[in-house]
């Protein structure tokens, strides 16, 4: 009888560290994109991107694109599109000054842009600013305007939404209306629930075994014999 209970302990000891395990290592991160800050001299835009990865799983960011507010990337006059060898809105992977400059202003934030791929450890944070390409003088007026943030990463690909500088995004947090700082991405449930039914059916058909070994009455009979 104390083997048997012993075996139901150990089940119910692999079963919750198997859900422990899922839940963690699932899909959950936060990202945030603020700070649009404008360069018509550079033709850059810089963005300051912050990433919260609540996964015991690293999270990588492969590549990112500004698109527009249809989610289609942006079709812009361009003298010289070969400048960064990117597409436009695309992340300039050359590492630069940050800097505000629209010719009768210029500020320097005294910071490096990042260049890609970043790697977020499990359960830590990432923030840092990304340049992107607008050639011209279209970086002041997208820095504006609402649009997508084409995110490729190691686990899924989002389009994270985006606002202008001149737009503020609520939601509501501890039952109070608060300005929104991260969106959340999350694994689907259903390959929660795949993972779940397969291991689920593994564990059950261990338990039934040790059940069926170490039944008293099934090891008297055998002795008797």
């Amino acid at each position: 009888m104390i083997a048997i209970v012993i075996s139901v302990l150990s089940f119910l000891m692999s079963l919750f560290l198997f859900l422990k395990n899922l839940f963690e290592t699932r899909i959950n991160f936060g990202i945030s994109a603020t700070n649009f800050i404008s360069n018509i001299v550079k033709e850059k835009l810089f963005v300051k991107v912050s990433i919260i990865n609540n996964s015991s799983k690293p999270l990588t960011i492969k590549s990112m694109i500004l698109l527009d507010h249809n989610k289609k990337l942006y079709s812009l006059v361009d003298s010289n599109p070969y400048k960064y060898n990117c597409d436009h809105g695309e992340d300039i992977p050359v590492i630069d000054n940050v800097e505000y400059n629209s010719m009768s202003s210029h500020i320097d934030y005294n910071t490096d842009t990042n260049i890609l791929p970043i790697t977020v450890q499990p359960f830590s944070s990432f923030s840092g600013f990304f340049s992107f390409y607008f050639p011209a003088r279209t970086s002041f007026s997208i820095s504006y305007k609402e649009g997508y943030i084409e995110i490729e990463t190691s686990r899924i690909d989002i389009q994270h939404s985006r606002s202008g500088i001149d737009t503020i995004v609520g939601e509501i947090r501890n039952n109070k209306s608060r300005r929104q700082t991260y969106i959340w991405y999350h694994g689907r449930c259903i390959t929660f629930l795949i993972s779940l039914k397969i291991k689920g059916k593994v564990l059950l058909n261990k338990f039934r075994y040790r059940i069926k070994v170490l039944n008293p009455l099934r090891y008297l009979k055998s002795r008797r014999k």
